[in-house]
């Protein structure tokens, strides 16, 4: 595998693309454990813009999705608001099932179409339309039987198409270029 002139990379761990353009070069590019691990820093430093506690809760957070969910597509995206890595069978947002979401005081599970769960009562809360979603108070709460049996039944229904998906692939959807503070108290300043 190799860089693709155009936009993105494909590497690694099954793949991983960022959604920037690369430009063509003459020379080879990176190879995919160079172009995997760009990626993995961009999203580390992504969750060093938190606090130590809530960037280690969605580090941890995120290698036991990878765990649990190794085929289909990892979507990153930096937002104004919040740090997103949302897991679907395909590249498309749309597709996306559940994510996992930093916030400055806390990190969040959502069921993206989770209006068909079968949850204890009071487990869930809604989160928007058609979403549903907890407050983990720690990354291990992803490990609850609780937890494990809604993961399962949002898998479920797209199972197929997670059979079908390559390994894991990680895509950079967006950055936004000013975001609010992740830490909190602090007073919001435009990041470039």
């Amino acid at each position: 595998m190799g860089i693709l002139a155009g936009w993105g990379q494909w590497v690694g761990r099954g793949g991983a693309r960022a959604s920037e353009p690369v430009a063509p070069s003459p020379a080879p590019g990176p190879g995919p454990a160079q172009a995997l691990r760009a990626v993995d820093e961009r999203i580390a430093a992504f969750c060093d813009k938190y606090s130590p506690d809530i960037a280690a809760q969605m580090r941890e957070a995120r290698a036991r999705l990878h765990a649990l969910v190794p085929r289909g597509y990892e979507l990153v995206y930096d937002t104004r608001d919040a740090l997103v890595l949302a897991i679907g069978p395909t590249p498309r947002s749309a597709d996306a099932l559940l994510s996992v979401v930093g916030y400055p005081r806390w990190v969040g599970l959502f069921f993206l179409h989770g209006s068909g769960l079968q949850a204890p009562a009071g487990l869930l809360q809604p989160a928007g339309d058609d979403r549903l979603g907890l407050r983990l108070r720690s990354a291990a709460d992803l490990s609850r039987p609780d937890v494990q049996a809604l993961l399962q039944q949002a898998m479920a229904a797209r199972a197929a198409a997670f059979r079908s998906a390559p390994p894991l692939v990680t895509l950079i959807k967006a950055q936004a270029l000013q975001q609010r503070s992740r830490r909190p108290g602090r007073t919001p300043r435009p990041t470039v």
